[in-house]
């Protein structure tokens, strides 16, 4: 197996706006793997549920209470028919856990996507995040045969491809090594009580375990995007507008870092600090 592509999904309504984003992020995977052997993970964060006649293999019991339903092949790809209108041959694992508490499961939809997926070579989208160049799937494969960590780049909703340059993290449109992920203790499930927060847990773990390699281990390309077609669904569970204070006091008790938002403590964002630029 070269990859396993992991998407965060979350479908509000059946007719939601999104939904057309969604469906070409799928197609657009799918037409691109070609001679590849991959497998795609669907991460289901509380969309409606899955009608009663598709059979789930397995339910996961969480350490919350909750139960996570790992809907495989066929039934997988009867639930992306009923309910994105397409139906990828590559789909291995629908992961849909229903949202019993207004919370992101992001984080740990991914930890258990991980802990399921057959390839070494881990890739991570969200859902609304379609390909926009070519063989971006055959790029992520020869290029994390060189290096543990490799970030495309996100193009916005205005069509202003995001640079090198910025000091944003990037929670989506990126590949490691299953071995790395396990390093850094996977993705930060205390991001879920304040349902913010990943994509700078994420960074910054991965900046303190890479910061020292020589040559540098993480790379960036321009020739991998992704066009980012609906950002907004995840909204309603972020909480009020004093957020930011709020992820700030949960990111330092996990990371000991003062200020996630700010490069001085957090120098993860600088990207030339640890991330190859391969533009």
């Amino acid at each position: 197996m070269n990859l396993s592509i992991i998407l965060a999904h979350y479908l509000p309504e059946p007719s939601h706006e999104c939904l057309s984003s969604i469906k070409r992020t799928v197609e657009t995977l799918e037409a691109q793997i070609s001679d590849l052997k991959v497998e795609i993970i669907i991460c289901d964060d509380g969309s409606r549920q899955p009608a009663e006649n598709i059979p789930a293999q397995t339910k996961i019991e969480l350490d919350d209470g909750r139960v996570c339903f790992d809907y495989q092949s066929e039934s997988a790809q009867a639930i992306s028919k009923s309910h994105l209108g397409t139906s990828p041959q590559h789909l291995s694992h629908w992961l849909y856990l229903p949202r019993t508490k207004r919370i992101s499961s992001k984080a740990r939809l991914w930890n258990l996507a991980a802990s399921i997926a057959q390839a070494d070579k881990l890739i991570f989208f969200d859902d609304d995040n379609y390909l926009l160049k070519p063989d971006s799937l055959s790029k992520f494969d020869q290029l994390l045969d060189q290096y543990a960590l490799l970030f495309g780049q996100i193009v916005d909703s205005n069509g202003r491809a995001r640079p090198y340059t910025s000091n944003r993290v990037q929670g989506s449109t990126f590949g490691l090594h299953r071995d790395l992920l396990n390093k850094i203790g996977g993705f930060g499930v205390w991001t879920e009580a304040v349902s913010s927060g990943i994509d700078s847990d994420l960074w910054f773990k991965l900046y303190h375990a890479l910061k020292a390699d020589t040559p540098q281990s993480a790379a960036f390309t321009t020739e991998i995007q992704t066009f980012d077609g609906c950002s907004k669904r995840w909204k309603p569970f972020v909480g009020s507008i004093f957020r930011h204070r709020i992820v700030q006091k949960e990111f330092y008790r996990a990371n000991h870092c003062k200020n996630y938002r700010s490069v001085r403590h957090n120098p993860s964002r600088d990207k030339s600090l640890w991330i190859k630029n391969l533009t």
